[in-house]
């Protein structure tokens, strides 16, 4: 009896044995094996694009034309990253209908004004735009605005700020409330009705515009307002009454009032100012992988600020064009971007603006800003300046 179950048994198990070498079965791979090398029936994910690891290539920098980040392009176009031994490119795009493409921004003034002129308001690529194109793998870093850097972050943006550019004064803001001409207002109340715009940004200028609105004790629904008025539109809907005013920058309103179609309603005190400002970002990646040379860049940078700052004053006041213009005599009530040195994150300011992003529901969580802010850039670089 005990013999046929040792038969029985030893049957079984030659069964079991000819069945598993029938159907291949293979033993699951060892912890220490990569996912990569155990085979499944699941179609293979597209890899995700990494273009952070390109030894010798130049650093891709996402460009805005605007005030807050002037200081870093006379860096750009004065040598101060080639100074540095760093290869930097700018790139930015146009508005439609321009070519939805990224081109190399000139290291040279007068060449800068001719792509201007051969690429529609080249120059004006958003914040939020320059945040997808980090994340696509085509820029390496970039400069954008406050509410852009704080909307990406919540969405879970791979990016980190490393350095503050251009913010507005709180002495002389250089945003505010442009009226059209003829229009008068002599209270609040003759606000209502109005329709106000202000143009194609990131959420920033339309919350700003909005705060303008409940300050002055007016619900937004008792006005009309147009959401990111393309650039190009802002003079002629001004001029022809199809806007009552908006929220403009400091050269826009400048221009509106030297053409005599607008006028200076209230410059940006409804808030604190210098909320509105801009920082340079990089995606974390890069930033791991390539330390040198963002530091590099931000010495550059620390070193154009310190230049400029020791410029006397009738130095300052000479270059007149936009991208040059160092200090503004035009407006008493409005000025244009100041830069800090040390040029650091402030903390302070973005909290606020923040606040303002989960309250108009532009940020979709609220998130602890520390983690994406590296500050020690800015302070290797002043180190280095000072010798300390």
């Amino acid at each position: 009896m005990t013999g046929n179950k040792t038969c029985a048994i030893a049957l079984i198990l030659a069964l079991f044995l000819l069945h598993l070498a029938c159907n291949k079965v293979t033993a699951p791979a060892p912890e220490n094996v990569s996912p990569k090398a155990v085979q499944t029936n699941e179609p293979e994910r597209p890899a995700q694009p990494d273009n952070t690891d390109r030894s010798g290539g130049p650093v891709r920098i996402g460009y805005f034309h605007g005030g807050r980040i002037h200081l870093l392009y006379r860096a750009y176009i004065n040598n101060y990253f080639d100074n540095e031994k760093v290869e930097v490119k700018f790139l930015s795009k146009g508005l439609p209908p321009a070519e939805d493409k990224l081109f190399e921004v000139p290291k040279s003034h007068p060449e800068m004004d001719k792509k201007i002129r051969d690429i529609f308001y080249f120059g004006r690529v958003t914040g939020l735009e320059i945040v997808k194109e980090i994340e696509k793998g085509n820029l390496d870093g970039g400069t954008i605005g406050e509410s852009s850097f704080l909307a990406s972050i919540a969405r879970g943006a791979p990016i980190i700020a490393v350095a503050m550019l251009g913010h507005d004064s709180k002495e002389k803001p250089g945003k505010g409330i442009v009226l059209r001409k003829g229009l008068k207002i002599n209270s609040p109340e003759d606000l209502k009705d109005k329709t106000f715009t202000y143009r194609l940004s990131g959420p920033g200028d339309g919350i700003f515009l909005r705060e303008f609105i409940l300050s002055q004790g007016i619900k937004l629904d008792q006005v009309k307002i147009i959401d990111d008025m393309i650039d190009y539109k802002q003079a002629e809907t001004l001029k022809s009454g199809q806007v009552d005013g908006g929220f403009y920058h400091f050269h826009w309103a400048k221009k509106f009032i030297e053409d005599d179609i607008g006028y200076l309603y209230r410059p940006m005190d409804w808030l604190n100012p210098e909320i509105s400002h801009a920082v340079l970002v990089f995606h974390k990646d890069y930033l791991a992988k390539h330390q040198e040379e963002v530091q590099k860049i931000v010495n550059g940078y620390v070193k154009r600020i310190k230049y400029e700052k020791d410029l006397p004053e009738e130095e300052l006041k000479n270059p007149r064009e936009f991208g040059l213009q160092m200090v503004n005599e035009d407006m008493e009530e409005m000025t244009i971007p100041a830069y800090d040195l040390p040029p650091k994150m402030r903390l302070d300011l973005l909290e606020q603006m923040q606040d303002l992003l989960l309250k108009y529901g532009k940020a979709s969580k609220k998130v602890r800003i520390t983690d994406f802010i590296d500050d020690s850039f800015v302070d290797r670089a002043m180190e280095s300046m000072t010798g300390k």
